[in-house]
């Protein structure tokens, strides 16, 4: 009788597997963890002003936001105040090795204030003007803790 020989996985795993996954694991973790306190701790509801439709703005702001009719949110807008030439380190495509990369600074200057009046759904509400000028794609903010 001919024996055929099978070769089989074995079922236990070195130290090294062992390691590998488990550093895969807690690596996991910690980025869960990092994540989820981000989300908790914000204090601001912030979203974009998405269009404008007559004397309305719509913005990125809903529902599951909490954001609520008669809310009020400040309008800010970005202005690029600086630029710094730095050497570029990344490779290809971005830039060939040894180009210049340009860093840019921003501010936000405060530049109105609009009061919700519909909300659409979960994303999306429409708001009136109070004060100021509002353009897309300005930012809308309501600080959550006073």
């Amino acid at each position: 009788m001919n024996a055929t020989r099978v070769q089989t996985t074995p079922i236990y795993r070195t130290r090294k597997t062992m390691f590998k996954g488990s550093l895969g694991i807690l690596f996991s973790i910690v980025i869960f963890l990092l994540i989820e306190g981000c989300s908790v701790s914000h204090e601001t509801m912030r979203g974009s002003v998405v269009a404008m439709v007559e004397n309305e703005a719509h913005i990125c702001i809903g529902k599951i936001d909490g954001l609520k009719i008669s809310d009020m949110l400040a309008v800010y807008r970005t202005r690029r105040v600086g630029q710094s030439n730095l050497p570029h380190v990344s490779s290809p495509p971005y830039h060939s090795p040894g180009e210049i990369a340009r860093s840019y600074q921003y501010e936000k200057v405060r530049v109105g204030k609009v009061k919700v009046t519909r909300i659409f759904d979960e994303h999306f509400a429409a708001v009136e003007i109070v004060e100021g000028e509002v353009d897309f794609p300005d930012i809308v903010e309501k600080t959550l803790v006073p």
